[in-house]
């Protein structure tokens, strides 16, 4: 199950996947988002691309309208070896490229696969 959140830092609105509680008892969101690239290594082609992280929870706010009941919860491993976040977009597995940034840290988020353009947001 997937539903819309926001984020108070980058990517700022997301899809909620999944819950993981790490060994410190601390939660993290699951989400996805998808931008679409271009730029090198894509030539002057875009490509959409998804993309996945984990972000603490204290950082996702609930969307009017949604409901999170669904939302699985499942502990994570130790040394943040976490799983990336099941790369689902619109009820079905995304067949195109996936980006995973683990742990998001705040900053702004570097392009997928070194791509020197910009996100198409």
């Amino acid at each position: 199950m997937t539903t819309r959140v926001r984020l108070s830092r980058p990517p700022h609105l997301a899809f909620l996947q999944s819950w993981g509680r790490a060994t410190d008892g601390q939660w993290w969101a699951g989400v996805v988002w998808l931008d679409v690239i271009h730029g090198l290594p894509f030539e002057l082609s875009i490509q959409p691309v998804l993309q996945t992280g984990w972000t603490p929870g204290a950082t996702v706010e609930a969307v009017p309208g949604e409901s999170y009941g669904g939302v699985a919860r499942f502990p994570l491993p130790e040394h943040g070896d976490w799983p990336a976040p099941s790369p689902i977009w619109a009820g079905s597995r995304w067949a195109g490229l996936i980006w995973n940034y683990g742990p998001l840290s705040g900053a702004k988020l570097s392009l997928p696969f070194g791509a020197s353009g910009a996100p198409w947001r």
